[in-house]
């Protein structure tokens, strides 16, 4: 019975022992039982019996999965890769009805701004990101336009009043540490990234009743 100091696995180990002053050898299952190498057989050598002792051998490969490329991902997946994406849960904003609305004033725009920014407006409307406003509304927010280095424009809000009068979810669900998560990613071989594209633009809002 052989123990592995590492894990304290146990495995019953047959042992050859020669008359002679040798380092101590493990052999390949062994090493394979206490998992101290792991062994990737995608390209592996065959030696032949007729072979052995010879320094020619032949070499096999498994099939290697066929690569897709991006346009064929984007085709497979297009419920993934098309439109911008949106949570199908919607977000409900309450607001403390003690504080009294603020309406901020348009701030004006630089005339070298406002095509782009009808542009970019009328973008967001058509991909439904936005929707036009044409009642009355207790809220509004400051528009803030910033130029990016290709000339298009990046709109945002400056919501400070109204971040003042929103309720806060005081139980917000937790967010693990990446100290939870190394454990579950011991075994695994690919890591892929991914940057969700617009990710404040993938939460609806619930409408106004």
């Amino acid at each position: 019975m052989t123990i592995n100091p590492r894990n304290e696995m146990k495995h019953a180990v047959e042992f050859l022992v020669v008359n002679q002053d040798y380092k101590p050898l493990l052999g390949f299952e062994t090493i394979q039982k206490f998992e101290l190498m792991t062994v990737n057989t995608e390209n592996s050598e065959v030696v032949p019996k007729s072979a052995r002792g010879k320094s020619e051998v032949t070499k096999t490969a498994r099939s290697q999965p066929k690569v897709r490329t991006e346009s064929e991902v984007i085709s497979v997946y297009k419920d993934v890769f098309t439109g911008e994406g949106r949570f199908e849960e919607k977000l409900h904003l309450e607001v403390n009805k003690e504080i009294p609305p603020t309406k901020i004033p348009v701030r004006k725009v630089p005339i070298a701004l406002k095509k782009p920014i009808k542009e970019e407006l009328d973008r967001l409307v058509k991909l439904d990101v936005l929707t036009k406003v044409e009642v009355p509304t207790d809220w509004i927010s400051s528009m803030v336009a910033v130029q990016k280095k290709d000339g298009s424009v990046r709109l945002c809000i400056d919501p400070k009043p109204l971040n003042k009068a929103l309720k806060r979810n005081h139980y917000p669900h937790p967010h693990p540490d990446i100290e939870d998560l190394l454990p579950n990613l011991a075994k695994s071989k690919v890591f892929s990234v991914v940057d969700a594209k617009n990710g404040f633009w993938h939460v609806q809002f619930r409408s106004r009743k």
